[in-house]
């Protein structure tokens, strides 16, 4: 992901945050908890910061299973307000 944010040189990263990824996702199911967002939201932190001077948005897109959205999206949070 690194590489190609490099080649690019982005002046800010949007990333549409769906956290229908989660293994309690109805639909996604694809293995992802809360712990997986909390790192991938620190991955895109560091490429923010290396890369367009730490600007980054992230904007909620999906998730059907409430209980494990709150988990993952408050997660994502605490590592964007650290």
């Amino acid at each position: 992901m690194v590489l190609a944010l490099r080649a690019f040189r982005p002046e800010l990263i949007v990333v549409p945050s769906g956290f229908d990824g989660s293994m309690y996702d109805p639909l996604g199911r694809m293995m992802a908890y809360s712990e997986t967002y909390r790192a991938m939201t620190r991955m895109l932190m560091a490429a923010a910061d290396e890369l367009c001077g730490g600007r980054l948005v992230l904007c909620l897109e999906g998730g059907y299973n409430l209980e494990a959205l709150g988990a993952s999206v408050a997660e994502t949070i605490r590592v964007l307000t650290r």
